[in-house]
């Protein structure tokens, strides 16, 4: 439901209007829907399309562990490869956890190596997790599925540089088309390394971290001499503690369904439509201004204490655009205290350039706090949004001040949304397509919600056209 949702809602985002001119000029007409729009295109241009609206507007999931947003590229993948087709609800949920269980595994294996060294997994690593499913729905054999992963390895691609710009979410669209791509190549009879994932110069040999390694240390002793303790080699030392883990294929292998990542540690949904790594700051925010009675006439200071790397990847502290201000904290923080919500028009262009909030930024002292790791055993292993805690502090004008900690973003697998709440997102988004009327959008909404038992999936692509 979530998914549908965000990909109907990015047919009204920045990316729609340059997307419908590559649309026109690709010349690629076919019976794929393009939803939120009315348009259909040829499968794989479809994929492309359908992918980047899903992630358009930073409001889909986000599977902590790849770390990286999986389902717009399976939705967008899998709907791109079924017409002409029937398949039922029931097939559809089947392929969609098989593509989320691979491409999470896969993630877990290459390690948050990966994503700090550069590379965005949405688009490098969730390609798996659209080729997966594909292969589980379409009842791939072992031999195709080898190739397919072989080709599909050779067309990964995404890096984090990009982010607050288009770009971003194309890396969504490109891997759902690549996972289309590489499945009808492979069905198709091309050839690719069949051992690709695992080989020497392979795909977790090349995308991975290469293990710290002690012995470089060894060999450069005296070359020029540094003072060196001899305890660094140790199991549990310095080495293995504070270097970088391999990224290793066995992990993914055992790790398949042990349990499944769907129960265990689950997908988190988002309650506000930008970066994950700036929810449990605004949520807080929010909680103390709704407890204090307070907006941004009376309040004199926020304090926002961040684990370390928890802004990471918020790079923009004075956004000038919507896209921008996704990736900021101080930017959601003063539209929060302003507006007492965070929605989808909070980040328009013209929501982040008004005056009231530039003036709201010299009350903001956002910064990463070596406190709020806590007692995280999991730490290094977490994304941005999810390790350790943030603390938020208001200080009013009249002297009194709160402090509020939050551990756990809105919507993460132990704070789920509720149906209601996703009903409420649901249509909210059907609106920001300005295509999809509420009444349809309402009528798709239940067909998702008893999906397993729906005969035609395109029974509720049809209501999201």
């Amino acid at each position: 439901a979530d998914t549908f949702a965000v990909i109907v809602a990015g047919a009204g985002s920045e990316v729609a209007e340059p997307l419908h001119k590559y649309l026109d000029a690709a010349q690629a007409p076919g019976p794929i829907p393009i939803l939120g729009t009315g348009m259909t295109a040829a499968p794989e241009t479809a994929a492309l399309v359908n992918g980047p609206f899903g992630h358009a507007l930073d409001y889909d999931d986000v599977l902590s562990i790849m770390p990286a947003h999986p389902s717009a590229v399976i939705v967008a993948a899998l709907l791109a490869s079924i017409h002409g087709k029937r398949v039922d609800g029931r097939a559809f949920i089947e392929a969609y956890l098989v593509g989320v269980e691979v491409g999470g595994n896969i993630g877990i294996g290459m390690t948050n190596g990966h994503y700090q060294r550069g590379f965005h997994a949405t688009g490098t690593l969730a390609l798996f997790s659209g080729l997966a499913a594909l292969a589980k729905l379409h009842k791939l054999d072992v031999a195709a599925i080898q190739q397919a992963f072989g080709i599909a390895s050779s067309m990964s691609s995404g890096l984090r540089r990009n982010f607050g710009t288009m770009t971003k979410p194309l890396h969504t669209g490109i891997a759902a088309r690549s996972a289309l791509t590489a499945f009808n190549l492979a069905a198709s009879g091309f050839s690719a390394a069949p051992d690709v994932l695992e080989a020497k110069a392979g795909f977790f040999s090349s995308y991975g971290v290469a293990e710290s390694s002690v012995d470089i240390t060894v060999k450069g002793l005296g070359k020029p001499y540094i003072i060196v303790d001899p305890g660094l080699a140790a199991k549990a030392g310095f080495f293995s503690s504070y270097g970088v883990a391999e990224s290793s294929v066995d992990i993914t292998v055992k790790g398949l369904g042990k349990p499944y990542i769907i129960v265990d540690p689950g997908l988190a949904l988002k309650k506000f439509p930008c970066c994950y790594a700036s929810h449990r700051a605004i949520d807080g925010l929010l909680a103390l201004r709704g407890k204090l009675a307070c907006d941004a006439t009376n309040v004199a200071k926020v304090i926002c204490r961040m684990p370390p790397g928890g802004m990471h990847v918020l790079t923009y502290p004075r956004p000038v655009t919507g896209l921008e201000g996704k990736f900021s904290l101080h930017y959601p923080l003063a539209a929060a205290l302003l507006d007492g919500k965070c929605a989808l028009a909070t980040f328009t262009d013209e929501y982040v350039q008004r005056k009231e909030i530039a003036t709201l930024y010299e009350r903001i002292d956002a910064a990463e706090n070596p406190a709020c790791r806590g007692d995280d055993p999991l730490f290094e292993t977490r994304s941005s949004g999810s390790k350790g805690f943030v603390e938020v502090e208001i200080h009013l004008s009249n002297g009194k001040s709160e402090t509020m900690r939050v551990d756990k973003a809105p919507g993460s697998p132990t704070r789920e949304l509720a149906w209601n709440v996703l009903h409420e997102k649901f249509i909210d988004c059907a609106r920001h397509s300005q295509h999809i009327g509420e009444s349809r959008a309402g009528q798709a909404f239940d067909m998702i919600q008893k999906l397993e038992n729906i005969k035609d999936i395109a029974e509720v692509t049809r209501l999201l056209c």
